[in-house]
């Protein structure tokens, strides 16, 4: 806890400068995310001490994210990462391990140490023997519903203990929490105020993604929404999405829309290079473009080089490059898009090439179909300018 130097003033006041922080609340755990590192605290990182309540839907991926944390602190920090295991089986928690590295390197322990009879005094001496760098609760409910105190009080004796017990060791905590079937936390809800962060974690239907966020820190970070995904080959948080589904492929698109961007405009490597990077995007939002209500199947996405313009149909997934609309971007010198589209474009390159120009027309279609939008505007800008950023190598 923070201490105070002696003070000049009356009775129970004090000034801001007397405060004397510990030096270790300077330096915050680091989860190997960005993503992470930025909700948890404005310093980035868990901040020690720190109590976070993680609540979500049954299957939202929240004991998967936490046991994320957990294991990449097991990585990088001296001090063992302690998982207290109520709700998975042995099975479970070895398939936890096989898809997430450093899961193997926790302490688990599924001893129900709560429900002794002297109470939490016997896990508390247990920690303190063991001295972690992080505790996980998995979960506030399942702990609870062991408890002497009952299901309802024993949540807030649960969350009173362990906090005291987080400022007295400066150990991080998170406390896995479920919500019941209207999506409201299934306990006493004022606990969200009780602890020092409220993380909330969920499934998006319109997205299909996994998302996550902070309704609640005293410690600052962002309030951003972020994502992240869970498939065979792991767990997958933020960008490491993009970095694990571009990998080597990448490299390999990036260097054929080099050879079209590089030379004189020809109508054959542009369709070698747009039929590259169509591909490579299809891959790479696989997963989304299987719950897209316009597309549905990736495979269904297939180009039209006929027609006099670029367009797109949401029922067939067929993208049109028209070779005349081709040509006449060739003969205007690389002039493409709407008047307020021009703005987004030009964040990337101020003056386009015709080669450029040809690759944003290309995405431009792209997202059209992905996304299922009906009109231009800036939602739409928005969205082809996020996926422009992804394939920087465009307007290298």
């Amino acid at each position: 806890m923070a201490k105070r130097k002696s003070s000049s003033a009356p009775n129970h006041f004090y000034r801001v400068s007397e405060i004397v922080v510990p030096e270790q609340f300077f330096h915050p755990l680091k989860t190997q995310s960005p993503e992470l590192d930025a909700v948890f605290s404005e310093l980035g990182g868990i901040i020690p001490s720190q109590v976070t309540l993680v609540t979500g839907n049954p299957g939202s991926g929240k004991t998967t994210l936490c046991a994320v944390v957990g294991s990449r602190l097991s990585l990088s920090q001296p001090k063992p990462v302690v998982f207290l295991s109520y709700e998975m089986s042995d099975f479970q928690l070895k398939t936890q391990a096989r898809k997430i590295p450093g899961f193997d390197k926790l302490l688990i322990s599924t001893h129900e140490f709560h429900g002794a009879a002297e109470g939490m005094d016997p896990l508390f001496r247990a920690l303190d023997s063991i001295d972690p760098a992080l505790v996980i609760v998995d979960s506030l409910q399942k702990m609870a519903s062991k408890m002497p105190q009952g299901p309802t009080r024993g949540q807030i004796v649960l969350v009173e203990a362990f906090t005291k017990w987080a400022k007295k060791r400066f150990t991080p905590v998170l406390l896995i929490g479920h919500n019941g079937k209207g999506g409201d936390y299934a306990g006493p809800s004022f606990l969200k105020h009780e602890v020092d962060s409220h993380m909330t974690v969920w499934y998006d239907k319109e997205t299909s993604e996994r998302m996550f966020s902070m309704s609640k820190n005293r410690f600052g970070g962002n309030m951003e929404q972020y994502g992240f995904r869970i498939n065979a080959d792991g767990v997958h948080i933020g960008g490491d999405w993009w970095h694990a589904a571009a990998g080597t492929a990448q490299n390999d698109v990036a260097d054929c829309v080099a050879d079209f961007r590089n030379n004189r405009p020809d109508w054959e490597r542009f369709k070698k290079s747009a039929t590259t990077l169509l591909h490579h995007l299809n891959t790479k939002h696989a997963d989304r473009l299987r719950n897209n209500s316009f597309v549905g199947d990736p495979k269904k996405v297939q180009i039209k080089w006929d027609g006099r313009r670029f367009c797109c149909k949401y029922s067939t997934g067929e993208i049109w490059l028209g070779r005349k609309f081709y040509e006449a971007i060739v003969k205007n010198g690389g002039k493409i898009g709407y008047r307020s589209e021009q703005p987004y474009l030009k964040r990337f390159v101020p003056q386009p090439n015709v080669q450029q120009a040809l690759l944003w027309g290309v995405i431009h279609e792209w997202v059209h179909l992905f996304k299922g939008y009906q009109r231009h505007n800036s939602t739409m800008w928005k969205e082809i300018a996020k996926i422009a950023a992804e394939e920087s190598y465009i307007w290298a």
